[in-house]
This record gives structure tokens, sequence and C-alpha cells, in this order.
């Protein structure tokens, strides 16, 4: 379908449904549900461009149904139709294409982290015309040329698509260099922010929002898919604080999740940030990731002043052996110093761990729960090692165990089946371990004191009686 007058689309970008079961397992009443940050980046700049966009959130928890979105395009009627994928998910983006291939012409386009690591096995599908597998941005300001008639699809980097039957892939597009040349992500089309909120224990404050400020990781993490490669680009500090004044003051925003792993590999970046939001005294709460390595007391401190009150660090695993396999940029002694630096200053940490490592032993993962349980952290995630497209693991996973392939498998929380089981450990013992490493780490008196110590309102009373139904279907 072309655009109406050579100048201008419609485009409606689409967040397709991913079951919460699917997605989180025993824990799908406290998931986190946060907006769909990349179609958002994408959705600015193609209204910068002239564009009419609209975002479309079919999220389990927005209770957007296929005859919803059928409404939308009804009304809608857009010449173009983006859709993120998951691998989690890709049963049910090609269940929602095939269905919207049926009532609407619009061009089908499909992106996102499985487009990115597996782009040929969505062009196999009919119902997509087109797979973008490159960061979304530029992409979609070409397509957006082509359906204006002003560029030919094969002159378009980082698409795949079909020319009289014959799968057409063009050249890898290259990476945004300089990000603060993007627009901030298009918030306003978003119905209703008040509907998305991470897990309980990760947030203060209502309402939230995500803002990724990197791209890009140095880290050679064997379970890991980083989607942007190897090197690292960021925001600027004053670029944030602009998005932080516009989250604040025109959307109301009390509490920011900054979403990247990265974002303490800059230090002086943060050191910035943190001084600007202090001297403007911005009122706000926030939380991060980041790397232990990149952490420092000092840093830490500054952090707290600022407004951040948790941090995420990847820990993984509680056995150096295990760590220095798994290329983890970490040890044992580094994780605890560092958390032991954010318990001095009173930030409170969020430790990720995994079992079922390549090299994993029922003796190493029981070092892992145990010092998790010896770390002061306000809380965990225990998740089983999952073969991720895109990972190095995925690739030699079956050297060292059992591999199951199943995209929908991509979960550390999982059902019944796992996409790994090492040598010498089963199904079954994986994930009695994974109940058992949050039964001990939650049930002990030290760790209901900590929690409790947190409670400053009724929201958090509330918050934890919403834990209760999901730790009860894990443990029974």
């Amino acid at each position: 379908m072309k655009s109406d007058n050579g100048k201008s689309c419609r485009v409606l970008l689409l967040n397709p449904p991913i079951s919460s079961e699917i997605r989180y397992g025993k824990f799908k009443d406290v998931g986190s549900y946060l907006p769909p940050y990349g179609l958002l980046s994408i959705a600015a700049v193609l209204e910068k461009g002239g564009h009419v966009v609209r975002v479309a959130d079919a999220d389990n928890r927005r209770g957007l149904s296929f005859n919803g979105i059928s409404k939308i395009i009804a009304d809608f009627q857009p010449h173009i139709i983006g859709m993120t994928a998951y691998s989690i998910g890709r049963e049910q983006v090609i269940k929602t294409a095939e269905c919207i291939r049926a009532i609407s012409s619009a061009l089908l386009v499909v992106g996102g982290p499985h487009a990115i690591t597996i782009p040929e096995d969505l062009q196999q599908f009919g119902c997509f015309d087109i797979v973008a597998f490159g960061e979304g941005e530029s992409t979609m300001v070409d397509i957006m040329q082509y359906l204006q008639g002003e560029r030919k699809l094969v002159d378009i980097d980082g698409i795949i698509y079909r020319d009289n039957g014959r799968i057409v892939k063009t050249a890898p597009r290259s990476f945004v260099h300089d990000l603060d040349t993007l627009p901030y992500p298009a918030y306003h089309l978003l119905e209703d922010l008040d509907g998305y909120r991470p897990m309980q224990l990760l947030y203060k404050r209502l309402p939230l929002l995500p803002f990724i400020t990197g791209r890009g990781c140095p880290f050679n993490c064997v379970f890991c898919n980083s989607i942007w490669g190897k090197k690292v680009r960021l925001n600027s500090a004053s670029y944030i604080m602009g998005g932080v004044r516009r989250m604040v003051h025109d959307f109301g925003i009390r509490e920011i999740m900054f979403y990247e792993d990265t974002f303490c590999i800059n230090k002086k970046r943060i050191s910035d940030l943190c001084d600007m939001i202090l001297d403007e005294e911005i009122r706000f709460s926030w939380t991060c990731s980041a790397n232990a390595r990149t952490l420092d007391k000092h840093l830490l401190k500054k952090m707290k002043a600022a407004g951040c009150w948790l941090i995420s660090i990847g820990i993984e695993s509680g056995n150096d052996q295990v760590l220095k396999f798994i290329r983890k940029p970490i040890r044992r002694k580094e994780a605890e110093r560092v958390c032991e630096w954010a318990d001095e200053v009173g930030l409170q940490v969020r430790g990720f761990f995994m079992i079922g490592h390549p090299i994993d032993t029922k003796a190493t993962i029981r070092q892992t729960i145990d010092f998790a349980k010896s770390l002061p952290l306000f809380t965990v995630n225990f998740t089983i090692l999952q073969l991720l497209p895109g990972s190095e693991v995925r690739k030699f996973g079956h050297m060292y165990g059992e591999v199951n392939y199943d995209y929908q498998l991509g979960t550390g929380h999982p059902g019944e089946t796992l996409s790994f089981v090492a040598k010498g450990l089963t199904a079954g013992y994986l994930k009695e371990m994974q109940k058992r490493a949050y039964t001990e780490f939650f049930l002990r008196p030290k760790q209901i004191w900590r929690m409790l110590k947190f409670v400053d309102s009724m929201d958090d009373v509330k918050k934890y009686f919403e834990l209760i139904k999901p730790f009860l279907r894990l443990y029974f």
C-alpha cells in the first residue's frame, strides 16, 4: 500500500501479545510489564519525519485482543504495520501476523530481538513483507521512503524481503553512532502509563518509565545474546538529563528505570548526571543495572544522593571456576565487595543468579545459593540457564548436556521442559533447586527483617501481599 500523498504515511507499531505464562512461568502474576521501548523510539523518529504514528501494545496485561487490534487497523487504515518479535513469543508473533494479513494489505514489517538474531527464521513465513535485522529507527525511515516511491528495497541495508519468490538479504546496517541524535521515545502515544510497572520489589513509586541510555556490551558472557554489538555507544549526561526533565515534568513520572545492563560503564557520565540531578533538585527515584567491575563506593554514594535506591547486578554463580567458564567479568570477591559498598551507603541490591551452567554440578549450585544468602541483597533472581538465540552457549551446549532449541523455552522460569540440562543433572533437580533457592533466600528471618524495614507505606504492604500467591504456587 502506497502513501496517499507521497509524503506522509500512517504507521501502526504493534507490540504483539505474549502470554504471561510463557514469559514468566509461575511468576506470571507479578512479572514486569513495561512499555515497548523500541517501538516508542522508532515512533519518535517517524513522527519527526512527518508521519502519523499509532502504537498498539497488545502485551498480555494490556487486555488488547486480536479483535481490538483488528478494530484499530480498520479505523486507522495504516499504510505500514511494524511488529516486534521476541524469540520466546515467536509463535504469537507469527499467528498475529497471519491474522493481520487476512484483513489488511498494509506493508507488514517485523523487527526486534528475534529478527536481529535469526532473520531468516521469520522470512520463511509469507505473512511478513520485510524482516528488519538491525537497529530499527533508520531502517524504518528508509522503508518510509520506499513507500513514497523514493527508494528501492534492494538499496535499504539491514532487511530481508521476497522478490518474485526469491529471498533477498541486503547488507547489514551500520549502528547508530551518536545516540544523542535520536529523539526521546514517544511516550505520549501510550494510553495508560499507570498500567506499566516492574515486579513488585523493583519499584518504589508509580508512574514509572524505562529509559535506555546506551547500546552495545563489551563483555563476552556465553549465555547472553547482545543484539547491539560489542562497541558501547552511550547517550551523554546532558541528553539523559533532558529526558529526565521531560519524563518528570511532562508525564508526571515519579520513578525511572535505567534499563541497559551497562549503565555505569562510563563512571564520569554517571557522576556528571548525578551532579545535574542534585544541582536542579529534580525529585524522582531511580534504579539501574550495572556490572560490578564498573562500580566503586564513591560512585555508589553519589548515585544514592541523586535518588537511586536499587541497583541490579549480574553475579550468576558463587563459584569462580564457573564464572570463568561462562566468561562473566566478575569474581566472588568483587561481587561481595560491591554489595557491601552498596549496603554501607544505603543502596538496595538485586542479585541475578543462574543455575544449570554447562559445568555446574550439585556442589557448585549449592555454592551459588549459599553465596547469594551470604550477601546483603534486597532481592534476587534465580533463573535456570536457557539457550538464547544468538548466544554462544546455544552453539556449544550440546557438548555439555541435553539441549532443546524450542524458542518457547527461552525463559529462566520454565515449565516442564528445559532448554538445557547439564551432564550429571536432571530437569527435575534444577527446578527443585530453583524452588529451594527462592525459599531459602526469602524465608530467612534476617531477610524478612531486611524487607520489612523497607516498608514505609500501605502500597509497600500491598506489594508484599501480591507476592504471596506466586510464591505459594512456586513452592507447592
